[in-house]
C-alpha cells in the first residue's frame, strides 16, 4: 500500500542514497564470485547498472511502514498487516516495471553524476517513459488505500484522508512537471545539478562577504555587529511573499508551507545556537568577543546555506509559466545583512 512512502519508492528508489546502495550491491556481487578468474557473463539489459536487491526493498518498505505506523498510531496487528501488504504489492510492482524503471533510473543517475543538465530531448524521452509508470503507481496506491481503510478506526481514517490529500497534490505536481518535460518544456534549473551550481554560487558569495567583513576596521567599528531579524520569521515572510508573487494555487501553497515546516524543523538547532550567540554579542559578550563574532559569522553562513536549499526546493514547485515571471528578489535579512 505504501501511502506517502510508496510514491517515492516506486518512482525513484535509488535516487536517495544510491551511492551507498550501489557499493553494497557491488560488494555483494564480488563476494559471490568464484576465486578463479572465470569469464563473467555479459549482463542482460535489465541486469546492467543499479537495481535494489530484495533485501534493500524489504528494508525500505519496513522503514516506510514504521513511518506510516507512527503517523496513524497503528497497533501491532495493524502494522503487521501493513508490512505484509506492502511487501506483497511493491516488489511485484517494481519487477513488473523493471524494464522501464531500471534503464531510466540509471540514465538519470549517470546524468546527475556528470553534473550536467540533460537536454530538453532527453528530459522529454524520460518523461514519456515514466508517465505510464506514474499512473500505475497511483493505481496501486489507491487500491492499497481501499484495503488499508478497512482495518483503521475513525480517527485513523481521518489521518489517512489528510495524508492522501497531500499525496494526491504531490502526484498532481509530479505528473504536471513530467508532462511539461514530455512537451519539451524543460528548464535546466529544474535539474539537481543546476540547483547544486546555484548553491555553489551562494557559497562563493558568502565567502567573499566574510572576507570583506573580516578586513581591519576602526576601533569604534570593531564592536559593531549587524544583527538580523529572527531568521525563522524572515523565512516565513519569504515563503509568504513567494506564494503571493508567483500566485501559487492551493496545492502548491500547501507544498510550499510543508517545505518551510520541514526546513525549520531540520534547522532548529542552528536557529537556537544563532539566537544564543546573537544574544551574547548584544549584551556585550561575557567572553571573547572576537571568538563570538567568528562563531556568529559561521552560524550565519550555515543558515545562508539552509536558506539557499529552501529557495531551491520552493523553485521546484513552480510551473514553467510561473518561473518565466522572474526571480523573487526578497531575501531574508539573515542572508543579506553583514555585507
Amino acid at each position: 500500500m505504501g501511502l506517502l512512502a510508496a510514491l517515492p519508492f516506486a518512482l525513484g528508489l535509488a535516487i536517495s542514497g544510491v551511492a551507498t546502495a550501489q557499493e553494497a550491491n557491488e560488494r555483494d556481487t564480488q563476494s559471490k564470485r568464484p576465486s578463479d578468474a572465470a569469464t563473467p557473463r555479459q549482463p542482460a539489459p535489465t541486469d546492467a547498472g543499479f537495481w535494489p536487491t530484495p533485501r534493500m526493498m524489504e528494508l525500505f518498505l519496513e522503514r516506510g511502514a514504521e513511518d506510516i505506523a507512527r503517523q496513524h498510531s497503528l497497533n501491532d496487528e495493524q502494522k503487521a498487516w501493513l508490512i505484509d501488504d506492502m511487501k506483497q504489492r511493491w516488489p511485484a510492482f517494481m519487477n513488473r516495471h523493471r524494464t522501464v524503471i531500471q534503464p531510466l533510473m540509471n540514465e538519470m543517475i549517470e546524468q546527475g553524476m556528470s553534473e550536467q543538465a540533460p537536454t530538453a530531448e532527453q528530459a522529454a524521452r524520460w518523461a514519456t517513459a515514466a508517465l505510464p509508470v506514474f499512473e500505475d503507481v497511483k493505481k496501486e496506491i489507491d487500491a492499497g488505500v481501499v484495503e488499508f481503510r478497512k482495518i483503521l478506526n475513525e480517527e485513523q481514517r481521518e489521518i489517512l484522508k489528510s495524508e492522501m490529500t497531500k499525496l494526491n497534490m504531490g502526484y498532481s505536481f509530479l505528473t504536471t512537471r513530467a508532462k511539461e518535460w514530455k512537451e519539451g518544456r524543460f528548464n535546466p534549473s529544474e535539474w539537481p545539478g543546476g540547483r547544486r551550481r546555484g548553491r555553489n554560487r551562494d557559497r562563493d558569495r558568502n565567502r567573499n562577504r566574510d572576507a570583506t567583513a573580516s578586513a581591519p576596521s576602526a576601533p569604534a567599528e570593531e564592536a559593531a555587529v549587524a544583527f538580523a531579524a529572527d531568521p525563522k520569521d524572515e523565512w516565513t515572510r519569504y515563503v509568504e511573499q513567494f506564494i503571493a508573487a508567483y500566485g501559487l494555487v492551493d496545492g502548491q501553497r500547501l507544498t510550499a508551507e510543508s517545505i518551510l515546516k520541514d526546513m525549520k524543523e531540520r534547522t532548529a538547532p542552528l536557529f537556537s545556537e544563532y539566537a544564543r550567540v546573537t544574544d551574547e554579542l548584544k549584551s556585550g559578550g561575557a567572553g571573547d568577543v572576537e571568538r563570538l563574532r567568528q562563531k556568529h559569522n559561521e552560524l550565519r553562513n550555515a543558515l545562508d546555506g539552509r536558506f539557499s536549499e529552501l529557495k531551491q526546493r520552493l523553485d521546484a514547485v513552480l510551473t514553467s509559466a510561473q518561473r518565466a515571471r522572474g526571480t523573487l528578489s526578497t531575501r531574508p535579512a539573515a542572508e543579506s545583512s553583514g555585507g
